[in-house]
């Protein structure tokens, strides 16, 4: 494409392009000045960041990195840049795999429907496969990520892909990160307690849907309109929630020995198949991905509501506890949405509220096709801010998000506990 010297001539004059963009942004920059040229900027991002992974490859490959003395590509960029040695490896070893096996990944990122943390995620997903497995989820997960599901997403969904793919190391990796599980609590000079360690997917789950129970909600939006300085972090109030948790435990343990008492519900989404036959995979609400041992012991549980899902995708089972219809109704929309259904929010279901799409003072019913899940900062936008929510009549129900005053509508997102394709 270029002549020699052509390249390094274009890089240079983009360079100063940037450079002269970047300096041009500051705090007289209006917010609607800065958003209109905020797309192209992080497109460009994504372009820039795939030729700097391509460079690090050739150089690396080519040994070009010793010419200067320099022991490694690390060490190389390193002395030019100043950048950490994990930045390099993390970038030399995406470009390795968009040449060696990943051509799908390639052309999507040059297209610019997807990013470097993408690639990462679909670089680590595809290690120590069959070829022709390599070859088939480099094209569902660019696919995917092409589709809109960001990185944190699309990792979920190739642990799952994978797990589908090669059952035994799902179970192999499993029983290691049950053995590798572990816990600090250690006093500081202060006095205040620190806490670090890890627990495997399962303990995690419980962990988190039990630490959600128990972390108080924040303000509403009226209450932070009244008083600004209500807004407590989450960080503080999950501390807090874990030490009620504490306080439960030990009365749990002094009244009943240890035994009965019922836990906040947890809703298991797995394919019929996956727990009957106990081979597969499953997930719980938040998108993490469970073995089938690890759901048929959490099924066993009175409280814990397994989503089983039929060879239609439908929901055939909520669980037999004895709940109102809108709890059950509840744990359907959970199935479906996964948390909130605006574009780029996280939230986990824990945070979120039913949002009756049409009103049921308006003759809206209260049944899933008329649900969705919204953070309660989003149902404001939604009730207060002017905002309206449609939904595509298709099988995924793609919500849109349309603004005040007509402007361009936002996708929306659904991430359910296992996706349509990969349902039994």
């Amino acid at each position: 494409m270029f002549e020699d010297g052509g390249l390094l001539d274009e890089v240079v004059r983009l360079h100063a392009s940037a450079a002269g963009i970047a300096a041009a942004i500051d705090s007289s920059t209006s917010g609607q000045v800065a958003d209109e040229g905020l797309a192209e900027l992080l497109a460009l991002g994504r372009q820039v960041d795939l030729a700097v992974c391509r460079a690090l490859e050739r150089v690396d490959r080519s040994g070009q990195f010793a010419v200067d003395g320099a022991a490694s590509t690390a060490a190389f960029v390193r002395g030019k840049i100043n950048e950490r040695g994990e930045w390099v490896a993390k970038r030399v070893a995406v470009a390795r795999a968009l040449v060696d096996r990943l051509p799908h990944t390639a052309k999507t990122w040059e297209a610019g429907r997807l990013g470097l943390d993408h690639a990462c995620v679909i670089d680590h997903a595809t290690r120590r496969l069959d070829p022709a497995l390599v070859a088939e989820l480099d094209r569902i997960l660019a696919e995917a990520a092409a589709d809109g599901l960001d990185p944190t997403d699309l990792a979920r969904l190739a642990d799952q892909v994978r797990a589908q793919t090669v059952p035994d190391e799902a179970e192999k990796k499993a029983a290691r990160q049950y053995r590798d599980q572990k816990l600090h609590a250690s006093t500081t000079l202060g006095g205040m307690v620190n806490l670090s360690g890890w627990l495997d997917a399962e303990a995690g789950a419980v962990f988190n849907q039990a630490l959600a129970f128990f972390t108080g909600k924040g303000p509403t939006r009226e209450q932070i309109l009244a008083d600004p300085s209500c807004v407590e972090p989450v960080a503080w109030r999950r501390a807090l929630g874990l030490v009620q948790m504490a306080r439960h435990a030990m009365a749990h343990a002094t009244g009943c020995n240890g035994d009965g008492a019922g836990r906040d519900t947890m809703i298991i989404g797995v394919g019929l198949d996956t727990l009957t036959s106990g081979v597969g995979v499953g997930a719980v609400a938040g998108g993490r991905q469970l073995g089938a041992g690890a759901l048929r012991r959490l099924a066993c549980d009175a409280n814990i509501i397994p989503a089983v899902l039929g060879s239609r995708s439908e929901p055939l089972d909520l669980g037999r506890q004895t709940r109102i219809t809108s709890f059950t109704l509840r744990g359907a929309v959970i199935l479906r949405d996964g948390g909130c259904v605006f574009p780029g929010c996280q939230a986990p279901p824990s945070w979120c509220e039913c949002h009756h799409r049409q009103h049921w003072l308006h003759d809206g019913e209260t049944c899933k096709d008329n649900l969705d899940l919204l953070c309660l900062r989003h149902h404001h936008l939604v009730h207060e801010g002017g905002w309206t929510l449609t939904v595509d009549n298709n099988p995924e129900r793609t919500p849109w998000f349309h603004p005040p005053g007509g402007g361009k509508p936002l996708k929306g997102q659904r991430r359910p506990l296992i996706p349509r394709q990969y349902r039994t």
